[in-house]
């Protein structure tokens, strides 16, 4: 059961970040996505794909961050390499979700992927560990994570 404290904890956080990164927040496009080497393609995990009400979407959403819209997406949110120009260009900060299973370090040198401007400029922030899914505990753990990202951004 999570506390009182825990609650407070991560409420306190999220109008921190709100505070904090007001003019990034309300202006510019974030994406929280999954690298997938076997299939050499980008998982952008935002609500309204099939994957479901996923953690990153949803703590996006109480930040009041601006996320690609799932619509433009696949269904389940995939986007081949060769569409990440056409799809996530105009993205400006990505929280990179790193399972620990090499994607990161296999997509270090994709010309795609680093053409993305985010990605040139250094917009990014990666957080370990799947964080796709969980309980306050791990929206905690998302918050701290978009707190990085729209660091980078300002």
């Amino acid at each position: 059961m999570v506390g009182a404290e825990t609650i407070g904890q991560y409420n306190g956080l999220i109008a921190d970040i709100r505070v904090r990164h007001a003019a990034a927040i309300a202006g510019r496009k974030v994406a929280a996505v999954q690298l997938d080497a076997s299939k050499n393609a980008v998982h952008v995990r935002t609500l309204g794909t099939s994957y479901g009400q996923v953690m990153p979407g949803q703590v996006l959403a109480e930040i009041g961050g601006l996320a690609v819209p799932a619509d433009i997406l696949s269904e389940s949110g995939e986007v081949g390499i060769e569409q990440v120009g056409d799809l996530l260009d105009d993205v400006e900060g990505f929280l990179i979700l790193d399972f620990e299973n090499g994607a990161v370090e296999a997509f270090a040198d994709n010309p795609l992927w680093n053409r993305l401007p985010a990605v040139a400029a250094g917009h990014t922030h990666v957080l370990k560990g799947n964080s796709t899914f969980g309980s306050l505990y791990t929206a905690l753990y998302l918050a701290g994570g978009w707190d990085e990202v729209y660091k980078t951004l300002a």
